[in-house]
């Protein structure tokens, strides 16, 4: 199967983390960049120093080039997300990706 990358970006509570969620049960490995921050001792409460970013993507694309099947999912904004509740009506989700399974797509479809 050739590698997809699927890219999920958008406003706090738009349905990043659960779409992305609902393609890991598909078996796509998903790459977040809150995690790696994490795993690398930030607090996302308190933000990342943008000096230390480069580094963050240096290992999101480490893992990336480790796997066949990915997903990048960027929850970022974490303050922002508690001062959102609930999330704006207005909120959106948008995908562009190319889907490498009829189920996958299936996934998304029934996640709107």
């Amino acid at each position: 199967m050739t590698p997809v990358l699927i890219i999920l970006t958008g406003l706090p509570y738009c349905g990043k983390t659960t779409l992305a969620r609902a393609l890991e049960q598909t078996g796509a490995a998903v790459v977040e960049l809150d995690h790696i921050n994490r795993e690398r001792g930030f607090r996302i409460e308190d933000g990342v120093p943008m000096t230390e970013w480069p580094e963050t993507i240096r290992q999101a694309e480490a893992r990336i080039e480790a796997s066949d099947r990915h997903i990048l999912s960027d929850e970022v904004l974490q303050r922002v997300r508690r001062r959102f509740q609930p999330p704006p009506e207005d909120s959106a989700l948008i995908v562009d990706a190319v889907w490498s399974t009829q189920k996958q797509l299936d996934v998304v479809t029934a996640a709107r």
